[in-house]
C-alpha cells in the first residue's frame, strides 16, 4: 500500500503532493563549505538565490532520493533518467557535487515552473521580510502546521496551470528562504507505483478534505 493511501482517508481526492521525504543526505560540514544562496537584493539579508551547484560528500547520499539540507530534494542518476525518459523536464535536474567535481553524486529538482498563489485557501500568512526590495514570505499558521495528518489545498486555477514539477508561488522561511515543491497526478503515480514507501503530503481541492 502507498504511504498516502496508509494514512490518508480521502487519499483518491487528492490532486498534487509536495514530496516529503524523510531520508536526509548531508552536504560537507566544515568552515570551509562556502555559501550557495545570495541575498535576495543589494542590501537584502535573506538568502534566496541559489548562486551554485551543492556539494556533498558521495558516501551521503545512498538511498535513490533524499532531501538535501538546503530542504529541496534530489534523485539519484537512475532515478533521473528514469524521469526524464518519462517525458520529464531534463533541465530541472541540477548537479550535485563532489569537491572534486568529477561525476555528480546526485541532482536536485529545480523546477522552472512557479505555480498560481493558493495562500488564502490555505491560510498562510504574509510576512515582508525584506523592507529593501519588497520580497515577501509566508508563514504556515500553527493549525494549519499540526494538523494531522497534514494536508493543504490547492485552487482549480493553480491546478490548471500546474506543470509536472512546480515550484509554489508562496517562499517560506527565515534566513535562509525557500518554495515547496510540488507536483502533479502523473510524476506522483510514476514515483509512488515504483517506490511505494516514498512520502508525499497531498492537495485537494477546497471542498474536499484529507479527512473525510
Amino acid at each position: 500500500m502507498k504511504f498516502v493511501d496508509r494514512y490518508y482517508a480521502n487519499a483518491e481526492k487528492a490532486v498534487a503532493y509536495q514530496p516529503n521525504f524523510h531520508y536526509m543526505a548531508f552536504g560537507y560540514d566544515n568552515e570551509n563549505t562556502p555559501n550557495y544562496f545570495a541575498p535576495c537584493c543589494e542590501k537584502g539579508e535573506n538568502e534566496y538565490r541559489q548562486i551554485r551547484d551543492y556539494e556533498m560528500p558521495r558516501s551521503r547520499f545512498k538511498k535513490e532520493y533524499a532531501q538535501l539540507d538546503l530542504y529541496q530534494f534530489a534523485v539519484n542518476e537512475s532515478l533521473r533518467d528514469e524521469l526524464i525518459a518519462f517525458q520529464a523536464d531534463p533541465d530541472i535536474f541540477r548537479p550535485v557535487w563532489t569537491r572534486a567535481k568529477d561525476t555528480p553524486v546526485c541532482y536536485q529538482i529545480v523546477p522552472k515552473h512557479i505555480m498560481l498563489p493558493t495562500f488564502q485557501v490555505n491560510g498562510y500568512k504574509k510576512v515582508l521580510r525584506c523592507p529593501h526590495c519588497g520580497l515577501c514570505t509566508y508563514d504556515v499558521p500553527e493549525e494549519v502546521s499540526r494538523r494531522k495528518p497534514q494536508y493543504y489545498f490547492v485552487t482549480c486555477e493553480a491546478l490548471d496551470d500546474m506543470q509536472d514539477f512546480n515550484y509554489s508561488y508562496e517562499i517560506f522561511g527565515s534566513g535562509n528562504l525557500g518554495h515547496e515543491l510540488v507536483i502533479n497526478k502523473r510524476i506522483y503515480e510514476f514515483l509512488s507505483d515504483r517506490y511505494p514507501r516514498m512520502q508525499f503530503i497531498p492537495l485537494f481541492l477546497p471542498e474536499e478534505t484529507a479527512l473525510r
